[in-house]
């Protein structure tokens, strides 16, 4: 994924010509294509971590080659049946996104994580199909977003993700036929599932504004820090300053004060002996310093806190969800006679066993976690 663009990549993004006498637009700037490729790059990270939890599976994706095309020269490239999922950028970037793979891949996806969908190669997507999609690819977007936000310093949000199949030859709803667009080729690498190519296109324009909302991220980053080691230097020469200041005074009394001595004891060389004495401070006792930690906290004694008593945990695949029904028993992570955990505001300060009171339930604390364990 961090590999350097390949010296093709390189002439393509480099050009300020269009890679086609039809197409429109300019290339990437060479400076450009490396800030989008580290944002793509931090991106893809954060939609594969999502992917590895939503899919049980441990998950890659490898971004193989960034270039700029057209969606004439896609559909040439990609001319079988695609899994296309649509959402688009809402903030300072604005633009249509499309994630494609193989139609083919996705069924294998699909039937992998619910047990069911279509698993006939010939037959195109079913609504379950297209519904499980989007879900997926809504989850990936959105950790994709949420890391190009950061990296942008821009609060970027999603539109809900349209999926669709088709052939891109035929039928093409977001980009005119001849538009500059980035294709970024990655290798999404499932394990036990498949290993396969996913698409990642946007409009030239949109991934050139991402280049340049970095570029001037960083830029403003080194300025701050060139302005801080800036303004401590000056502090750390007006701490010096001030300091040479009080030595300079404190001599100056001293010696006005041995002279004055002097002259009344008729040697001008004479000076009285200085009385020097550790200096002495007030101890507080503990009785002060708790009353001071009463009543800190009788200020807060009012404010209510949200109790929970945990029984156990555990996780499951979305097929396996899917077959829970009445009657269905959940096995958790805690054996029989365990404690239960008892949390406060979702902090788990407490163990304790499950008691009956009446006709209600309760719990019996029987040890307090340690004040180190709850952070």
């Amino acid at each position: 994924m961090g590999d350097m663009l390949s010296q093709a990549e390189i002439d393509a993004l480099l050009s300020k010509e269009p890679l086609d006498e039809e197409s429109e637009g300019e290339g990437l700037l060479l400076q450009d294509a490396e800030m989008f490729k580290y944002v793509e790059y931090e991106g893809m990270l954060a939609a594969q971590t999502t992917l590895s939890t939503i899919l049980g599976q441990n998950t890659k994706i490898a971004i193989d080659n960034i270039e700029v095309t057209t969606w004439e020269q896609l559909g040439k490239d990609y001319d079988s049946s695609q899994a296309v999922t649509a959402f688009s950028f809402k903030g300072k970037v604005k633009g249509t996104n499309l994630l494609l793979m193989a139609a083919d891949n996705a069924k294998r996806i699909i039937s992998s994580m619910t047990g069911e969908g279509t698993t006939d190669d010939k037959a195109p997507l079913s609504e379950f199909d297209l519904g499980v999609l989007g879900e997926i690819m809504n989850q990936a977007a959105g950790s994709f977003v949420t890391a190009t936000s950061a990296l942008i310093n821009d609060n970027i949000s999603i539109t809900p993700p349209d999926v669709s199949e088709y052939v891109l030859s035929t039928s093409n709803d977001v980009y005119d036929r001849s538009d500059s667009i980035v294709k970024i080729v990655c290798t999404l690498d499932i394990e036990s599932i498949s290993t396969d190519y996913i698409l990642h296109i946007m409009p030239l324009s949109m991934a050139s504004e991402i280049a340049e909302l970095k570029q001037a991220v960083d830029n403003r980053e080194i300025y701050d820090s060139k302005e801080r080691e800036v303004v401590m230097g000056k502090a750390k020469k007006s701490s010096m300053d001030g300091k040479k200041a009080n030595n300079d005074t404190a001599q100056y009394k001293f010696s006005e004060s041995s002279i004055e001595k002097g002259a009344h004891s008729g040697n001008m060389h004479v000076v009285d002996n200085v009385n020097v004495q550790p200096a002495q401070f007030q101890l507080f006792d503990d009785s002060i310093s708790q009353a001071i930690e009463k009543k800190n906290l009788n200020l807060i004694m009012d404010v209510p806190l949200q109790i929970t008593v945990e029984l156990g945990r555990t996780h499951k695949l979305i097929r396996n969800i899917l077959e829970y029904g009445p009657g269905s028993v959940i096995e958790l992570d805690k054996l029989a006679g365990d404690p239960v955990d008892i949390l406060v505001n979702g902090k788990s300060i407490a163990k304790g066993e499950v008691v009956v009171i009446d006709e209600s339930f309760g719990v019996r604390v029987t040890d307090i976690v340690d004040a180190s364990k709850r952070l």
